[in-house]
């Protein structure tokens, strides 16, 4: 069985990886940092101030989104509110003995917008190019963006899910499991910080290096590793729209930028809701 490690924010998380102890010296780098998508100590920065160019990015995508997501009733949900007419099932006394013409009472129904809780599961195969990476993250980053400015309470789950036992280091398997960081969280009712979002979908270093050293209880590069992304959801609330990981064959998806492939997997999952 899996380990599920919960943090309860993209804040949280952080602390947790930097409190973990170092496998070598401080200024031990790998070579093919780019596979990583920067250093950790780029992690630890956009983590913190979030990632500027992402968000331009996310941001231009969710306004062609936004357009189709306009007429599509997939996430409403139907409620019925009490209200007064001159006829209906029953009738409010005091309203009628006042002569109020409108005192009868009947349901009316009424569409909302229902709360929508997204999980991003970012594992992908280590064959996956970071600009691939980039563009599946602003695409689901991008999504929640149009779902808030619909007005929608959006909820964004990121987590990583590996089989315990998969890896090459020594002595690190019992560190594997499954990380969830709750990076927006629609109960607060907080201003969505659209920078930090979109590094947490979207940035390399989020899954190669923070999601990694969490994986591994330990600080240093990951050579050796040999897990696979898994598609383990995970427990807790009801989730509305799962994104699930990626392996190399599922790159093209997101050539066109993923607006087309994140649409149609929100029509899908949504529209029993």
């Amino acid at each position: 069985m899996v380990a599920e490690y919960n943090y309860p924010s993209l804040t949280a998380f952080v602390e947790h990886v930097q409190s973990l102890p170092r496998l070598g010296p401080d200024s031990l780098e790998p070579s093919n940092i780019d596979w990583y998508g920067g250093s950790s100590e780029l992690a630890y920065q956009l983590a913190t101030k979030g990632w500027p160019e992402g968000a331009k990015r996310a941001s231009e995508v969710s306004a062609k989104l936004a357009t189709r997501l306009a007429g599509s009733t997939s996430a409403l949900v139907t409620t019925h509110e009490l209200v007064y007419d001159v006829c209906g099932a029953s009738f409010d006394v005091g309203s009628y003995l006042s002569g109020e013409p409108e005192c009868w009472l009947r349901f009316e129904p009424q569409e909302s917008k229902r709360s929508v809780r997204i999980v991003c599961n970012i594992g992908v195969s280590s064959f996956v190019e970071t600009e691939v990476m980039e563009r599946r993250g602003v695409a689901m980053a991008a999504l929640a963006i149009a779902l808030q400015g619909a007005g929608h309470p959006v909820t964004i789950d990121v987590m990583v899910s590996i089989h315990r036992g998969n890896a090459g280091r020594q002595g690190a398997a019992e560190a594997l499991g499954t990380h969830v960081v709750r990076v927006l969280d629609a109960s607060t009712g907080s201003i969505v910080d659209i920078d930090r979002v979109v590094y947490a979908t979207a940035h390399p270093t989020m899954l190669r290096r923070l999601m990694f050293d969490a994986l591994f209880g330990q600080l240093g590069d990951c050579d050796g590793f040999l897990g696979a992304p898994m598609d383990t959801q995970p427990s807790g609330e009801k989730i509305d729209l799962y994104l699930g990981a990626a392996h190399l064959d599922y790159t093209e998806r997101w050539q066109d930028g993923g607006e087309a492939w994140i649409l149609a997997e929100y029509e899908k999952q949504t529209k029993a809701l």
